[in-house]
C-alpha cells in the first residue's frame, strides 16, 4: 500500500492535476517504494536482518509527505517538465526535493511507528528514533 493517494497530494500542490495527469498513483507507488527501501537502509539494516523488514508495518500517514516530496521531486514533476530553459517544473523539482530530504531526517530523528509485533496496534513501545548526523546537500 501506497503511503499516499492522489488526494493528499492534492492537499500539497492544489492544481497539480490541472496538466492533463488524471491520476498519479502510479508515481506514489514507486515514491513509497522509494522511500521504504531509504527507510530499510538508514535505520533497519542497521540494527537488524535486512531479510526480516516488512514495509507494512510502517504507519504510512507518518511517512506521506515524505512520500508526496519525494514523488514530486523525482517523478510527478519530471513528467510534467519538458526539460526546456525556464521550465518551472525544473525549480519545483529542486525545491521538493530539499523537502524531501528535510522531511525524512525530521521523521527519522522524531521518532516513527513499527509495528514489530504484528497486531495492527501501535504502541508507545514501537516508536523507531535514528538520528542522522549526515548532511545532505
Amino acid at each position: 500500500m501506497a503511503h499516499a493517494q492522489d488526494d493528499d497530494l492534492v492537499k500539497i500542490v492544489p492544481d497539480i492535476f490541472d496538466h492533463g495527469v488524471d491520476t498519479f498513483d502510479p508515481e506514489l507507488t514507486r515514491s513509497t517504494e522509494d522511500v521504504n527501501r531509504r527507510i530499510k537502509a538508514e535505520w533497519w539494516s542497521q540494527r537488524r536482518d535486512p531479510k526480516n523488514f516488512v514495509a507494512s508495518k510502517l504507519k504510512s500517514s507518518e511517512w506521506e509527505r515524505v512520500t508526496i516530496y519525494h514523488a514530486l521531486a523525482y517523478y510527478i514533476l519530471p513528467r510534467l517538465s519538458n526539460f526546456q530553459e525556464n521550465d518551472t517544473f525544473q525549480r519545483q523539482m529542486i525545491f521538493y526535493r530539499e523537502r524531501y530530504m528535510e522531511e525524512f531526517a525530521t521523521v527519522m530523528a522524531a521518532g516513527f511507528f513499527y509495528d514489530d509485533d504484528g497486531d495492527g496496534v501501535y504502541e508507545e513501545a514501537e516508536v523507531e528514533y535514528n538520528r542522522t548526523e549526515r548532511l545532505y546537500r
